[in-house]
């Protein structure tokens, strides 16, 4: 009973965003005394073929020098995605040193002791980067016997970094070796020896008692 005199009509609707999962790209490098960077992400969600490059308004980088750990954040928007944001991270490991050497030891007198005095000013470190200061913040030195002798091998152990880069570095090896002399002590003179009392005999020889000679400069114990 009817004719549909206009075939057109109009309506309205909404399109929501669809969801998208971001996920800013990670790396792992180890300290080489250069700023290091690091940009871009990957996508998960999109929709009809699209890839990452429809995402024009987000954008991801960092960038730091020292070694640590450095979050890589994401941020913007996108007017067709409701978006999720997964921090990826650049991870600077500290370069390795992999022995400090140079570190010597001071001749010293004898002293009933191993302890040998240490000379870290001309260390050297393998491993540095050019341009980088370390300094040996801590080391000890061991004789390897208490007695005189000249070229004597001296242990280092507990060898520690510090100077402005130390942060920045691993030490893998602790230890050293060096040699230095050990001069024999001085002994200033010997009392408590005694001469037993004699008959005349028309000679000048004595007879000496020796058990309780005291010897001035002698360590406890020698």
């Amino acid at each position: 009973n009817y004719k549909l005199v206009d075939q057109t009509a109009t309506a309205t609707a909404d399109i929501s965003k669809a969801k998208a999962t971001v996920t800013t790209n990670s790396k792992a490098t180890t300290y080489n005394g250069s700023t290091q960077s690091l940009s871009g992400f990957t996508a998960s969600g999109l929709v009809g073929g699209e890839d990452e490059s429809v995402l024009t308004g987000v954008s991801a980088s960092v960038s730091a020098k020292d070694a640590g750990h450095y979050d890589n954040i994401a941020t913007g928007t996108d007017k067709n995605y409701d978006l999720t944001f997964v921090n990826g991270s650049l991870d600077i490991a500290k370069a390795k040193i992999s022995q400090v050497t140079g570190i010597t030891a001071n001749n010293r007198v004898y002293d009933a002791t191993t302890n040998a005095i240490l000379n870290t000013s001309s260390a050297q470190f393998d491993g540095i980067v050019s341009g980088d200061e370390l300094l040996v913040a801590t080391a000890t030195g061991q004789f390897s016997d208490k007695n005189a002798a000249t070229g004597k091998q001296v242990s280092i152990n507990s060898i520690s970094l510090n100077g402005a880069d130390a942060h920045n570095y691993e030490l893998v090896s602790n230890t050293a070796q060096t040699t230095a002399d050990i001069i024999q002590a001085n002994i200033g003179s010997i009392t408590g020896v005694t001469a037993d009392s004699r008959t005349y005999d028309g000679l000048t020889a004595a007879m000496l008692n020796t058990d309780y000679a005291k010897f001035n400069g002698i360590y406890a114990g020698d």
